[in-house]
């Protein structure tokens, strides 16, 4: 799987951001001086793609229930998905209407990976 895209809709300091990755590129790095929101992006794909971590909050300027990410991943057969994520305990993986998706859906793109691994 890899990250095409990744939307700061609403989470910790940003709003309204993307970070867009280029298929074609076989390596992306992410970097700026500190404080620039580097952790904060690694934070939010992890968040994106297993669920927001309840015990940390990401509410620096918008309300919790507010929280929101999006983005678009590509499997290795070339299946794409766009999806969101909002803050919750249920049905927070969303279509691009804001519609519940079943958790599913990322199964096959992660391959089993948890959030544990995935942030060693």
């Amino acid at each position: 799987m890899r990250l095409l895209r990744l939307d700061l809709e609403r989470y910790g300091r940003f709003g309204n951001r993307s970070l867009v990755f280029d298929l074609a590129k076989p390596l992306h790095i992410v970097h700026g001086v500190n404080e620039a929101g580097k952790s904060t992006a690694l934070a939010a794909v992890a968040d994106l793609l297993f669920r927001f971590d309840q015990r940390e909050t990401r509410d620096f300027v918008y309300d919790m229930k507010e929280l929101r990410l999006g983005g678009e991943i590509v499997a290795r057969d070339g299946r794409r998905l766009a999806f969101r994520r909002r803050r919750g305990t249920t049905r927070t993986l969303l279509d691009a209407a804001d519609e519940p998706i079943d958790e599913g859906a990322l199964d096959p793109f992660l391959s089993g990976v948890t959030k544990a691994v995935f942030l060693e």
